[in-house]
């Protein structure tokens, strides 16, 4: 993130807004409201050139950052789609966008390099040499440069918040909502998905958006009936592009690997209605769930390995497919039927990986009944509890308690102010457990028993 600052603290000094954070990567865009493309251009190659003087490089301790450069000019498109759950996405495609890869795939470390598009506009501003690809390196300026302007943030009118809430996660959300700006940042377990749906692109023409809108309202939905979060959601000349996440806050569950698995592949079965093909790549493991960026300019995101392997994974999955990691894989466990396949060099990794295939179908599991030994006085007390519970709600015996119903009295979880009957020791006896249940059948408000124990403890026996 310091380093991302200074980056951007350069942008905004020559105007420059920061469109998307991709990655490890920032697109930033210099606008036209008030300069021609041209002098746009201009000012985005003078930027360029003074990150490369002095931030291309960020030493911090034993590690050493440095970036490179891509410039590209021509014309955007913008669109907002999706809108399931309130939840929106801003969209942006165009021809400088597939400009702006090439340019950056010719340059290394260090180095910046406009697209030919972008050179012609500038060529008699900035000395540059043609590469084999027919991009531009760019050297330096040849002629006085252009006054900085830096950028002013816009007003906000309180009355658009709801709508801007409709483009923030919810676990954002939830966190701006109780105070808690400063806890966005936390190294989670986590599954990622990544979803390249081929062919699948947005010009700006008329009627354009139409695929790409019905698409994401398709993932959308799969993706929120099991509590996950589209982190983004990219165009390029390859196609669109999602990345979805299950386990970042407020959801986190113990099987989010075979909920993202789950989700893969009934995306991909969704999809495929709609006449769309696409290829998933699926990983699980520990990543950094917080904000990058500045004060003047940040998004929530999901940073680790796991999430480039994903993208790689998406790759190797070729035309249509769902490919998983090693990880994801063994998590899931007997819940799926997976196929092995040979495994495959990727880019940013020394040795091989290994990669496995779900299937739809379900593996059969041997029923078994299961039997509680003892806790004959927990279970009585959880029957008195929900009985009385039913009491003060009004619900019929035979009715089951639903989380809509508003109980009269007050909720509250039953603890013991008996020392003894709160040990935090790992092994507590069924007689500290019936304590704590008679505590709370005497008090005076009942309306919500809290259960604790360890993974593995049979909580969901006793329940």
């Amino acid at each position: 993130n310091n380093y991302f600052s200074m980056l951007l603290n350069a942008s905004f000094q020559h105007g420059g807004d920061v469109l998307k954070f991709a990655g490890d990567a920032v697109i930033v865009l210099f606008g036209t409201e008030t300069d021609s493309l041209a002098k746009a251009t201009r000012r985005a190659a003078q930027c360029a050139l003074d990150i490369q003087k002095t931030a291309c490089v960020y030493h911090l301790e034993d590690l050493t950052l440095s970036c490179h450069i891509g410039i590209s000019a021509g014309p955007l498109s913008s669109i907002h789609v999706g809108g399931v759950d309130g939840r929106w996405e801003f969209l942006v495609a165009g021809d400088s966008l597939k400009q702006l890869e090439s340019a950056v795939d010719a340059g290394s470390s260090g180095e910046v390099v406009l697209s030919k598009e972008a050179y012609a506009l500038v060529k008699s501003h900035i000395r540059g040499t043609k590469l084999d690809c027919g991009d531009y390196l760019a050297l330096e300026t040849k002629d006085t440069p252009l006054e900085n302007r830096p950028l002013q943030p816009l007003p906000v009118d309180p009355s658009t918040e709801p709508a801007l809430r409709g483009y923030l996660n919810k676990g954002v959300l939830a966190r701006l909502d109780a105070g808690q700006n400063a806890w966005l940042g936390e190294l989670r377990r986590v599954t990622v998905i990544f979803v390249n749906l081929k062919g699948l692109s947005f010009s700006g023409k008329k009627g354009d958006h139409v695929p790409i809108h019905n698409a994401l309202r398709a993932m959308q939905t799969a993706i929120f009936r099991q509590q996950g979060m589209i982190r983004q959601l990219l165009v390029d000349d390859k196609g669109t592009v999602l990345i979805g996440v299950f386990g970042v806050p407020p959801f986190s569950h113990e099987d989010d690997a075979l909920r993202g698995t789950r989700v893969a592949m009934e995306m991909q079965q969704e999809l495929y209605k709609l006449g769309l093909i696409s290829a998933i790549g699926v990983t699980t493991g520990n990543v950094y769930c917080g904000t990058v960026g500045n004060e003047l300019r940040k998004e929530y995101a999901v940073v680790g390995d796991i999430v480039n392997l994903s993208a790689r994974l998406m790759k190797a999955a070729g035309e249509s497919g769902v490919l998983c990691d090693q990880t994801t894989y063994e998590l899931v466990g007997d819940a799926l039927i997976f196929q092995e396949l040979p495994a495959i060099k990727v880019k940013g990794k020394a040795n091989l990986i290994n990669i496995y295939r779900p299937h739809v179908h379900t593996k059969k599991r041997v029923a078994t009944s299961l039997e509680i030994l003892g806790r004959e006085a927990e279970q009585a007390m959880i029957e008195a509890k929900v009985l009385k519970a039913k009491e003060l709600g009004g619900i019929a015996d035979d009715e089951p308690v639903v989380a809509t119903r508003k109980w009269k009295s007050k909720a509250i979880a039953a603890r013991s102010s008996d020392p003894s009957l709160s040990s935090t020791s790992s092994a507590p006896g069924r007689s500290q457990s019936v304590a704590v249940m008679e505590t709370a059948s005497e008090t005076p408000h009942d309306g919500l028993l809290v259960i604790e124990g360890e993974r593995g403890s049979g909580k969901s026996l006793l329940v």
